[in-house]
């Protein structure tokens, strides 16, 4: 049997230019690109599910008034400043609406008591819920965290000052060290629990800081407003996406259930992919369970799936180390997502937006509410509902304790109608059969040298990486998803169709033509050692104690008056102008 680049292979063994594997958001615009691109390729797409759409999973649920409605338990949101996946949905011809947002947010962080919170307006009714020293940390951390991210180098990430030593600490670790206040260190929880899936504790610094240097900002992550994540919803859900990119493939160039098992790229005229039928994993309905295995070779593979999935593969002849330590310590985080339906959008009634963040303590040691999230989920046509995020400790707790705890805690912050919906629905990602979690990958402490690594192709050059994991521009969402995509299309289309290649979409691949290697950290000699801060802060209180010792022997004061009275006087002529006796 003859492959259509003329290659002889074995009978049973269906042969193609292109196979990508993953039918998500990065696969198929990779397989759409390709197509459009060069449509004499051959491509085919492979999915281990049942459905395309990856990370995206839009539900049918009662609504008001005696309505369905479709709400997302997967990606959700766009911002303005993600531009591949709003060219996307221009291209598609779907619409976005804006996310709600006005109104009172409620912060449990801190303590126990549930407080108004605002990153944007700093007014005094808001401040006085707070404590001076809680203030100052909060403006003190947030200045520091975005210096910090503005020295980011993404293209060569331990070219980025101290980049060795943020590797070394996690979060938690750093927020420890910098911070004063505990209402701080529970806000940077939070937040790292809505956004990564995990908690501070697992998440290497160098990775926290290098993920909003992809998204322009912290701030960016964290918002609603301006370029903030959380912007805008799809009308109609996202998961529309990937089923409108799918339409361009045949029947046999979309094969779902279909989970690859083997990459075999010893030979040098091609990759062979092993494959075996997921139907009964999947229960897929119309499917009969099988043991049927399918052979595939093809010129190029685009693996279009998380780190930790291409880790599962068996590889022949093996691993580069730096592809094995990525694939092995780079787990997925997992966001635990439910949406409540209700009769009318009381929250908005009451003047409040629908945004809650909270850790979830109490007082009471080892106890966690389920809450850590909620943001308003009333959906374009104005059925109103609920998004809230819960804190992984419940995931083996039964659906009924779920809802019953949750509702419970989205009553301590919006009011007892919490309790009254009309549907509830909630999906745990890390049980998502071949998705491995939620939202991305996740580099603890000590791997960021195998990450600087993720978008290199494999020797001999034939398989490429794609999904949002791979990103430089909103890694982890869903612009960052169709970027990788069409990068991993465009190196394809660089060994196959030169001629159809854009380099401005190969940026950060070892294609692009201001293409910098990446650096390793740096443990030479030369290097300047990482001095202790703590020498020069005991020589500035000893030269502080020994000043005011001094000042005391001269004047007949008692010691509290002696260190007291030189800041009194400098106080009273700056407020009067007057010097003081």
């Amino acid at each position: 049997m003859e492959s259509p680049n003329g290659d002889w292979i074995e009978p049973g063994v269906i042969s193609c230019d292109v196979l990508v594997v993953g039918a998500g958001l990065a696969g198929l615009t990779a397989a759409r690109e390709l197509k459009s691109r060069s449509p004499d390729l051959k491509v085919i797409v492979l999915e281990a599910k049942d459905r395309v759409g990856g990370r995206t999973c839009t539900v049918d649920l009662r609504a008001a008034n005696g309505k369905t409605d479709r709400w997302d338990l997967g990606a959700q949101w766009v911002g303005n400043s993600q531009k591949y996946i709003l060219r996307l949905l221009r291209e598609l011809q779907i619409d976005t609406y804006r996310q709600y947002d006005e109104g009172t947010k409620w912060l449990q962080a801190g303590s126990t008591a549930i407080r108004p919170f605002d990153t944007q307006k700093w007014s005094l009714s808001f401040l006085k819920q707070y404590s001076l020293l809680e203030a100052c940390d909060a403006a003190k951390t947030l200045w520091t965290l975005e210096k910090l991210v503005n020295t980011v180098d993404v293209d060569d990430i331990f070219n980025t000052p101290n980049a060795k030593l943020f590797d070394s600490l996690s979060v938690e670790e750093r927020v420890r060290q910098h911070t004063s206040s505990r209402l701080v260190r529970d806000v940077l929880e939070v937040a790292t629990k809505s956004i990564y899936g995990i908690p501070t504790k697992r998440l290497s610094f160098l990775y926290f800081l290098y993920y909003a240097k992809c998204a322009g900002s912290f701030e960016n992550l964290i918002e609603t407003e301006k370029n903030g994540a959380q912007a805008f919803k799809v009308k109609g859900g996202t998961e529309q996406i990937s089923q409108r990119l799918a339409t361009v493939l045949a029947s046999d160039e979309l094969f779902l259930n279909t989970a690859v098992t083997v990459v075999d790229t010893s030979d040098p005229l091609g990759v062979f992919v092993h494959t075996a039928d997921t139907s009964a994993i999947n229960e897929a309905e119309g499917t009969t369970p099988s043991n049927e295995k399918t052979r595939f070779k093809c010129r190029r593979l685009i693996l279009a799936i998380p780190p930790d999935e291409c880790g599962h593969l068996c590889w022949v002849p093996g691993l580069p180390l730096h592809k094995e330590q990525l694939f092995n310590g780079a787990p997925s985080g997992n966001l635990f997502k439910c949406i409540i339906t209700y009769e009318r959008a009381f929250w908005r009634e009451k003047g409040f937006s629908g945004e809650i963040a909270s850790t979830g303590w109490t007082e009471f040691s080892g106890e966690t509410m389920p809450l850590v999230s909620a943001f308003d989920a009333t959906t374009a046509d104005g059925n109103p509902a609920l998004v809230a995020f819960l804190h992984n400790e419940w995931t083996e707790r039964s659906l009924e304790e779920r809802r019953t705890a949750l509702l419970r805690d989205l009553a301590r912050f919006l009011g007892e109608e919490a309790n009254d919906y009309i549907d509830y629905r909630d999906k745990d990602w890390h049980l998502e059969p071949f998705g491995g979690g939620c939202p991305v990958a996740c580099l603890p402490p000590g791997n960021m040298e195998a990450f600087s690594h993720i978008r290199e192709p494999m020797e001999p050059w034939m398989v490429h990486f794609s999904g949002t994991e791979t990103a430089t521009h909103w890694p982890g969402y869903m612009s960052g998803a169709v970027q990788s995509g069409l990068r991993a299309a465009h190196e394809v289309l660089f060994h196959l169709d030169h001629s159809q290649v854009e380099h401005r979409h190969l940026k950060g691949s070892i294609y692009a033509t201001d293409y910098v290697f990446p650096s390793a950290p740096d443990n030479s000699y030369t290097q300047r050692a990482e001095w202790s801060p703590w020498p020069r802060r005991i020589l500035l209180y000893s030269a502080v104690a020994l000043g005011i010792y001094l000042y005391s022997r001269k004047y007949t004061l008692s010691h509290t008056a002696r260190a007291f009275r030189p800041i009194e006087r400098s106080v009273i002529k700056w407020w009067s102008g007057y010097h003081w006796p």
